[in-house]
């Protein structure tokens, strides 16, 4: 007898299933139906599954309605690169449909997926490089609408790059993978896009049967809604043996309208020695029908270090909601409405980057947006060259436990014009650091410049403040904190000075701080940085809550921090702060007011000209030196 499956029908079912025959399952083969109509036939009773009691894998289904109409009922394959185009598509009963690496389906109508299947996304070149260059490609899929029921899926989980590989791969089982998040111990670079991700995460290694492989790509074209109330995901995997992390996937979504209460999700692993590092998202939608955008993810792996990735959430191509992470590399330009940092997020830009909202920029839900610099650890063309980031917006309210900070992104160990190779020298800029004799440097009423560091050894490290330029066209309400301080720490380190901080806001409102300050290192302590704000209207903010302080303990000097009502040309110094009149300048305001503890510092030659009052609070001082003397 030949143990060969058979397709047939038999009391309106049709079977193509393997059997045992002296205790050896046979492989199941395929189903495969076309039909113009259905008259009430349940397609679940088409099987081709493995035979019982022995280990063995089911066969496929393929079942077409009128050459249009794609339903899955049980397990269905699609090779790599197979492209295909369906008026609608069915996955239920419990199914897999899988489609290979490089696929691209097109479905004009519906594409559901219910009943507790999965629609798996493989993905191709995943085991190294091609023609010397990572090319690893996920599945593309377009469609009229998408739904995704409670308890079904659209998976690329672990269909990214295996054991080892990608451009953020390691081979060690104590180095997690990394892509749009850094894996634990992993020094390669994030790479990809974080607002067009296709790329593939990248694994850790494995050892003694141990395996990882990072999450795939997928890319998701829906011309009407999305409906999303199970999971859409392209996670990390790893098992077995000693394992590390992989990273998360690619999740390239764009969408009419946006709906459900499930989950999106490219989240890094936990292996049995590493995790893995974030994936990316970015979701592009015209509507949003009520679904809870902190439900996208691209989190690191737990318990062993690791980052998130990126989430880039745009709504009607104008306004962008930033509830996880996302990242801007340097010199980045982008325009957008709106824009919402929320749900504890962290939005970080490159320096030199320019952000433009027309409208309201919105930091709340102990958020904060990180702005770095460029060129910070050294000079360029024998100068010193670095830049912070702009910031223009209709207005801008930063909520109490929120922050926009530039700490710590300055000038790094050693570097800057007032920067020092020594641990017992902290960093100058608008105010001395501790035993440097270099000059101040930068301008008060236009700041623009990094803080310098101090010096460190045995691991020690010290960074100046930042550069933050804001332009407010409307009123800016900070009850939280706009801090460019400086900041240090480990083994023996002196103290960085504060950064720069340029305001100009139409109305100035709000209960929060903005802060240049040095830090104390352990060594020694940074100078302040400097800080300008110019406002129209003052509504009830205490120039107080404005400092450029020196670092704490170790002996050193404030920098200058100043308010300028720019419509009366008032000039206000804010507590504890210290402003120089370079030698043969000239200083012009209407009023001028010293606030308690406030020095004006005036060079041989310099003058000051008050065309209103001039006012000294208690303990403000003001000192005058000669000249040619």
């Amino acid at each position: 007898m030949t143990n060969r499956p058979a397709t047939f029908v038999r009391n309106n079912a049709a079977y193509a299933n393997g059997w045992v025959t002296n205790g050896s399952p046979t492989v199941p083969t395929k189903v495969t139906v076309y039909y113009g109509t259905n008259n009430g036939f349940d397609l679940t009773h088409a099987t081709a599954t493995g035979g019982p009691y022995f280990p063995s894998t089911a066969g496929t289904t393929y079942i077409l309605e009128n050459s249009a109409n794609l339903y899955v009922p049980t397990k269905l394959d699609l090779p790599a690169d197979h492209v295909a185009t369906y008026a609608n598509v069915t996955v239920f009963h419990g199914a897999p449909l899988t489609l290979g690496g490089g696929s691209h389906i097109s479905v004009s109508n519906a594409l559901v997926v219910t009943e507790n299947a999965t629609l798996l996304l493989q993905s191709k070149n995943t085991t190294g490089q091609v023609n010397e260059s990572w090319q690893g490609v996920g599945v593309t899929i377009s469609a009229g609408s998408v739904q995704v029921d409670a308890g079904s899926a659209i998976s690329a989980d672990g269909q990214g790059y295996v054991t080892g590989q990608g451009p953020g791969g390691s081979v060690s089982y104590t180095i997690g993978g990394t892509y749009g998040g850094q894996g634990t111990g992993n020094t390669a670079s994030t790479y990809g896009s974080a607002l067009t991700p296709t790329d593939l995460g990248s694994a850790g290694g494995g050892a003694y049967g141990g395996w990882s492989a990072g999450g795939g790509a997928i890319r998701l074209i829906v011309a009407g809604t999305l409906t999303n109330d199970g999971t859409i995901s392209a996670n990390g995997r790893s098992g077995a043996g000693n394992n590390a992390g992989a990273s998360g996937g690619s999740l390239y979504v764009t969408a009419g309208t946006l709906a459900g209460t499930g989950t999106f999700t490219a989240n890094g692993n936990q292996g049995s020695n590493a995790s893995g590092g974030g994936g990316r998202i970015a979701i592009y939608y015209g509507t949003n029908s009520g679904f809870d955008l902190t439900h996208a993810t691209a989190t690191g792996g737990p318990y062993f270090p690791s980052t998130a990735g990126t989430v880039y959430l745009l709504e009607n191509t104008t306004n962008l909601y930033v509830t996880s992470n996302l990242s801007y590399p340097a010199d980045s330009a982008a325009s957008y409405a709106n824009v919402v940092v929320s749900n504890s997020a962290l939005l970080t830009l490159g320096g030199g980057s320019h952000i433009a909202v027309s409208d309201t920029l919105t930091v709340t839900g102990n958020s904060a947006i990180v702005m770095q610099s460029k060129n910070t650890t050294g000079q360029v063309n024998e100068s010193w060259q670095g830049v912070g980031v702009t910031i223009s917006a209709g207005s801008v309210q930063v909520d109490a436990g929120s922050a926009i900070s530039a700490d710590g992104q300055g000038y790094v160990t050693g570097q800057g014009p007032g920067g020092s190779v020594s641990y017992t020298i902290g960093g100058t800029y608008g105010g001395q650091g501790t035993g440097n004799t270099a000059s101040t440097y930068g301008s008060a009423l236009t700041p623009t410049d990094l803080g310098s560091a101090g010096g460190g050894a045995y691991g020690g490290w010290s960074a100046g403040g930042g550069a933050i330029r804001l332009i407010v066209a409307g009123t800016l309400t900070n009850d939280g904190t706009i801090s460019a301080n400086g900041r240090s720490g480990a083994g023996n380190n002196a103290g960085a000075s504060g950064g720069s901080l340029y305001v100009t806001a139409g109305t100035l409102a709000g209960t929060g701080t903005f802060t240049a300050n040095g830090n104390q290192g352990s060594n020694a302590s940074g100078g302040g940085g400097r800080i300008a704000i110019y406002y129209g209207t003052n509504s009830g903010f205490d120039p107080i809550r404005v400092t450029a302080n020196a670092g704490g303990y170790f002996q050193s000097t404030a920098g200058s921090a100043l308010l300028i009502d720019s419509i009366s040309n008032n000039l206000t110094l804010a507590p504890a702060s210290r402003l120089v009149i370079d030698q043969d300048a000239s200083l012009a305001f209407h009023d001028i007011s010293l606030t308690e503890g406030a020095t004006l510092f005036m060079a041989g030659g310099s003058s000051l000209n008050a065309s209103g009052t001039l006012s000294l609070a208690t303990s403000a001082t003001i000192l005058i030196e000669s000249k040619n003397n």
